[in-house]
């Protein structure tokens, strides 16, 4: 039979829950709050209870849950995801809402869990009202997600000739490479996106990097039997 000391851990003092959805010391990255009263001894075995009283504080936070993992009750973890006004106004592709998000603070960087920002989910959608509202109020023009795509690189790889001359005129960086190797030249002369190959040539772009496979964006042209593409890359000193 566990002692006072054991209990009190959990019943003299029910863990706060703050809008980041973290307990007491949750702010600093490491477990604390629920998370740590969840793995504390005296928890051990009665994981479904308090399950049920986490999600209920959490809802009761205002906080919505993905998955609450059980498999393995003595790391058992909790995985938080929550749609801001901006987020979601950004997928329902709703500038007047985005705005209105923007206006009352929310941060134009914020990203979900793979590191996808807003700004890179407007360009998914290839809106460029959203992608320019994003950048004057200040996303960052370069920011990858966790795969290293950045802005530009997916606006290349989906062909949004638009979206490719907004982001470099507001700065994009016109060789970042993303996790394989791979630049917007790459991605646009693999996808045969002549129109956007021509504009990163004359923003500067390289045409003899390659990527971890060795490929470069000639080479991927080659492959896509894209003649327009690799006459581009030839005039521009691809060999």
């Amino acid at each position: 039979m566990r002692g006072p000391a054991d209990r009190g851990a959990w019943i003299g003092r029910p863990p706060r829950v703050d809008r980041a959805g973290l307990g007491d010391e949750g702010r600093s990255g490491k477990d604390g709050g629920l998370l740590a009263s969840i793995r504390h001894p005296c928890c051990q075995g009665r994981i479904p209870a308090m399950k049920r009283l986490l999600l209920a504080t959490l809802f009761a936070a205002g906080l919505s849950v993905s998955a609450l993992p059980v498999s393995a009750p003595a790391f058992a973890q909790i995985s938080l995801f929550q749609d801001t006004g901006l987020m979601q106004a950004v997928n329902d592709g709703d500038v007047a809402k985005a705005k209105g998000a923007l206006l009352r603070g929310e941060n134009p960087n914020q990203a979900d869990i793979h590191g996808k920002t807003v700004l890179l989910s407007a360009i998914d959608r290839a809106n460029p009202a959203l992608v320019s509202l994003l950048l004057d109020n200040g996303a960052n023009v370069n920011r990858a997600d966790k795969a290293g795509n950045t802005p530009l690189l997916s606006a290349a790889e989906n062909g949004h000739s638009e979206l490719v001359d907004l982001l470099l005129k507001k700065g994009a960086k016109v060789d970042l490479e993303n996790r394989e190797g791979m630049t917007p030249l790459m991605v646009a002369a693999r996808n045969g996106r002549a129109d956007v190959v021509d504009r990163l040539l004359k923003a500067g772009a390289k045409v003899d990097r390659s990527d971890f496979t060795g490929r470069t964006a000639l080479n991927w042209a080659q492959e896509s039997r894209n003649a327009r593409v690799g006459t581009l890359l030839r005039q521009a000193g691809a060999k």
